[in-house]
Formats: structure tokens, sequence, C-alpha cells
């Protein structure tokens, strides 16, 4: 999978919105992964200071749609994502999503059901912790 970022958008959201298209690539492992792809993708932009939410958009997959077919070429076409974040938002001054310079966008492929009210404590998982210690924040928070 990739993700490919316009930080001025794309299309109908160009220099409104960041835009985020996601991307399945073809690979090695394909014979023996399930197509089509049908998983919950999370995408997530960080914010930096605590006390602020994190811009966070998930979707299911259509699983009749071209995007998340079983890839004959290189790449499928993007799935995009126009309107992920707000320029109006992201450009204020303090805002809690650039610091130096830096944003922090995780996307994750969701294989298990999680509720709305838990997103924001399963974005601030580590991917980085072992998987016992992940398991244990999330029972934590």
């Amino acid at each position: 999978m990739r993700l490919r970022i316009y930080l001025n958008g794309d299309s109908s959201a160009r220099n409104t919105h960041i835009s985020i298209h996601f991307i399945l690539l073809r690979g090695e492992y394909d014979p023996i992964l399930s197509f089509p792809f049908g998983y919950k993708v999370v995408v997530c932009l960080y914010s930096q200071i605590e006390s602020q939410k994190h811009v966070i958009h998930r979707f299911q997959p259509n699983v009749l749609s071209e995007y998340f077919k079983r890839p004959q070429t290189d790449m499928n076409e993007p799935y995009p994502i126009s309107r992920f974040a707000s320029l109006e938002h992201i450009q204020q001054n303090d805002n809690p999503f650039i610091r130096e310079n830096t944003m922090f966008i995780k996307a994750f492929i969701d294989f298990r059901v999680i509720p709305n009210e838990q997103l924001e404590q399963v974005c601030n998982i580590n991917p980085m912790y072992p998987p016992a210690t992940q398991q244990q924040q999330t029972i934590l928070r």
C-alpha cells in the first residue's frame, strides 16, 4: 500500500484541503492475500499537543470498486480522500499539527472492529513498541 499526500489538495479540494490518496500496489504476496481489499483503513494526522484532537479519517473500502481489486499492473488507481484536513485549520498560527515544519500522518489497517470513541486511543499507540506493550497501552488508556 502507499499513501500519496497533496499538501495543497487535489481536484475539487485544491487550495482548500490536504488530500490523501490510498493506493494498493502489486506485491509478491498477492497470490496468498484476499482480494478485493475490504479492511477498514484509518488515516490520522497527529496533533503534537496532547490536549488537542487528531484529525482522523476512516473508510470501509467498497469491494466492488476497481480501487480495491487485486492490482493487475504495478498499482491500482488511487482512492482519493480529497478533503482529509482543512487548510484553513492547518495553516492557523499555533496550530497543533505542525511543529518545526513537521507533520505526522499515520495510516493503519483496521483488522478488528474499533468503536469511534476508542479511535483516539488507538491512534496514540506507538508502533515502535513491542506488541505486548501496545496492548498494555490500549488497556491503560
